[in-house]
């Protein structure tokens, strides 16, 4: 009615009141038909479906936790705090880790226990200054990778394990132990190569409609158009010589 992009949050409490069976949350193999029932009635595009199901698969009670502090600190975002807890830490160790869900409790009930645990981390974090980005829940990531030989994912699990059930535990303390313990998981790997070809093709798509006005344009400084111009010419000379290389071993 404002011609105003409803925040993410809002847009998950709303989406709570739109469809009752969301509020105690969803079990994991219900999430794969709920992203496809929010895109098809919601008029949400799946990327963003999936996104939001991510966040509404938790409890009530988290739920409301949550909600009640973006109310009171709506710019800290916790959107993307929960969201990043659920994408990079509940989701992958649920795959990697099965023998520390599958006990007693189901593995629903146990994602629950380790989704209030990381929330209290997370706000008490935002609260101290001590969690000031996603990127350091993100950073820990690297514990679920898959493939990992036997003693690795032994290591893996044993610090996992510990950031859940100690309380003094934070996301920097893991990942500092992952650097210590664990540094050959934090080498960079290389893209997959469905990746490079979307970069290329993207790339290709902003060379083709790139005008030399552009430039002119960014700058009334005749010695900066010039200096921009330069770096450009340099700049495609390097990928000119980097494409033509790697098309050479292909």
């Amino acid at each position: 009615m404002t011609r105003e992009q409803w925040a993410a949050m809002a847009q998950c409490r709303s989406l709570v009141d739109a469809f009752p069976e969301l509020r105690d949350g969803l079990a994991f193999d219900e999430k794969p038909a709920w992203v496809k029932k929010l895109a098809e009635e919601a008029g949400v595009p799946s990327v963003t479906a999936r996104d939001r199901v991510h966040v509404l698969s938790w409890p009530r009670a988290l739920k409301e936790q949550f909600f009640r502090f973006d109310e009171e600190q709506p710019k800290r975002n916790i959107y993307s705090y929960v969201l990043a807890l659920e994408a990079s830490i509940i989701e992958p160790s649920r795959t990697s880790f099965p023998e520390f869900y599958n006990g007693k409790r189901t593995t629903d009930e146990a994602a629950n226990s380790v989704r209030g645990v990381l929330l209290t981390k997370t706000i008490d974090g935002i609260e101290t200054g001590a969690l000031g980005s996603r990127e350091q829940i993100r950073s820990i990531s690297p514990l679920f990778s898959t493939g990992l030989e036997s003693r690795q994912k032994k290591i893996a699990l044993g610090l996992f394990r510990d950031f859940v059930e100690q309380r003094d535990v934070q996301f920097e303390d893991v990942k500092a132990e992952i650097t210590t313990q664990l540094p050959e998981l934090l080498e960079e790997r290389p893209p997959k190569p469905q990746r490079v070809i979307a970069s290329i093709a993207a790339l290709t798509r902003t060379l083709k409609n790139y005008e030399i006005a552009f430039i002119d344009a960014s700058t009334k400084s005749e010695s900066k158009k010039r200096k921009l111009k330069s770096e450009l010419a340099d700049a495609l000379e390097n990928l000119i010589e980097a494409a033509k290389d790697l098309r050479s071993r292909i």
